[in-house]
Order: structure tokens, then C-alpha cells, then sequence
């Protein structure tokens, strides 16, 4: 683990240590954020948030301490996206709208197109520490009850990685309680879609894909790698930042 990521590791493990989990939740120490052994070179430092953890796939000793108590255990496979053990990083999706969203703010220069070296440049977690115990995934981006029991971790995030910019689902961001009591730090946030096929299918089916999302030379062999409908989505940011939202 790098500097940053065993800061983390020791704040969140006093942090439960302290509180214990949740009633509802499954009794494992949080995850810590995965943090680029780049990402503290970076003139511009990108933290970000998916919606919730889920370890519902994960039964008995395969939830190890190496797994999720540290640093994730990043897959060495020879897939395009590398897995760190979040579904929308390692899919790809969020990783593709994030790299987007940079390239679009006037970044596109200071981050690499190279998916595995992008990864090493940025912070990544999500944002609700806990997994509820199911037998199916739950995601509880919607619930603010839920979120709340990862306040104080959300906070260490921040004080440690000390982010200039911060992508995070717009369900959560919408949560009045989150923006003032975890952002009221002068950065840039941006919140967006959950990245994944029922959202596209939904709430971008109407979206017209436009051929200016390939103006960035990275998108193509990206959307080729990830998710379906990835296009719909970049398309969706696009319009969305050219009109200031």
C-alpha cells in the first residue's frame, strides 16, 4: 500500500473500531478508498465515489482481510479495466464517464488514455461503506439513514486525500444532509448517473448518441471495452456540462 492508502487504512480502522457496524449491516471492516500510487503527483487530484458496497457475491472465507480491508487486492488478469473489486470501476463504466468528465472539463492532457496508468492517477470508492446484509445486491444510494453511518469515513476520505475534484451519484449529492455536513470543502463536484445498464436503459433511452464524444481519441477503444450503451451516457454528460447543469 502507498502512504495515502495506509493513512486511510488506520483512520478507518479506528473510525470502527470506534462505532462497530451497523445493525443491518454485514460485520466487516470498511474497504478504504483505492488510491493511484500517482494520484498524490497530480496537479489536479480526481476522487472518485461509486454508490454503495455490495457483498452479497462474496461468501465465507472469501471475505478476507487482504480482500477489502486494504487496498482491494488488484487483479493482475489481462483485461483492458483492472479489477479492484468495484463493479463499475473494474466494468469499466464509471471509469470511462470519470475520464470523460476530466477530458471535458480541459484536462484531457493531464490524465492518460491508457486505462490502467488513468486508474493509478485518481482515488476511488464508494461511498457507502457497508453492505447490507442480503442475499441480493441492495444498493442504498437512495437511503440517507444508511449513508449517514458512513459519514465519518466519507470526511477521512476528504481530510486524507484531499481531492480538487469529486464525481459522486447525483442521488447521493442530492441528500441536503451530504452537501452540507461532508462538502463544504471549495472543490469541484460533480454528480452523475449511476453508471449502469438500468439507468441507460431508463432515464438515457432517449438520448441521442452524438458523434462529438469522439473528439476525445480515447473514447472509442474504451466504449469497445466497457458496458453497453456507454455512448448514450458520455453523450448524456456531454450535453449535460455544455449547458453548465
Amino acid at each position: 500500500m502507498n502512504k495515502l492508502e495506509l493513512a486511510l487504512e488506520s483512520s478507518y480502522r479506528s473510525i470502527h473500531e470506534s462505532k462497530g457496524s451497523p445493525s443491518w449491516a454485514l460485520d466487516i471492516e470498511p474497504a478504504i478508498p483505492f488510491v493511484g500510487n500517482e494520484y498524490d503527483k497530480k496537479s489536479l487530484k480526481c476522487l472518485i465515489f461509486g454508490s454503495a458496497e455490495n457483498l452479497t457475491h462474496l461468501k465465507g472465507n472469501r471475505i478476507t482481510a487482504n480482500n477489502y480491508f486494504r487496498n482491494r487486492e488488484v487483479e493482475s488478469k489481462p483485461q483492458y479495466f483492472t479489477n479492484i473489486h468495484m463493479a463499475p470501476i473494474s466494468d469499466g463504466s464509471l471509469l470511462t464517464a470519470s475520464r470523460f468528465i476530466l477530458a471535458n472539463q480541459g484536462y484531457d492532457d493531464a490524465f492518460s488514455s491508457n486505462p490502467k496508468i488513468f486508474l493509478e492517477e485518481i482515488a476511488t470508492v464508494n461511498f457507502g461503506k457497508y453492505s447490507i446484509q442480503s442475499e441480493t445486491n441492495i444498493d442504498y444510494a437512495g437511503t440517507l439513514k444508511h449513508l449517514k453511518e458512513s459519514f465519518d469515513f466519507i470526511k477521512s476520505d476528504l481530510e486524507i486525500l484531499d481531492p480538487d475534484i469529486v464525481i459522486l451519484p447525483k442521488k447521493i449529492f442530492d441528500f441536503l444532509a451530504v452537501r452540507t455536513e461532508l462538502f463544504s470543502k471549495k472543490c469541484i463536484f460533480i454528480p452523475i448517473y449511476q453508471t449502469n445498464l438500468r439507468v441507460i436503459n431508463s432515464h438515457l433511452n432517449k438520448i441521442v448518441v452524438t458523434n462529438s464524444i469522439h473528439d476525445f481519441p480515447f473514447v472509442g477503444s474504451w466504449l469497445n471495452e466497457t458496458i453497453s450503451g456507454m455512448d448514450k451516457y458520455l453523450s448524456w454528460l456531454e450535453q449535460r456540462m455544455s449547458s453548465g447543469e
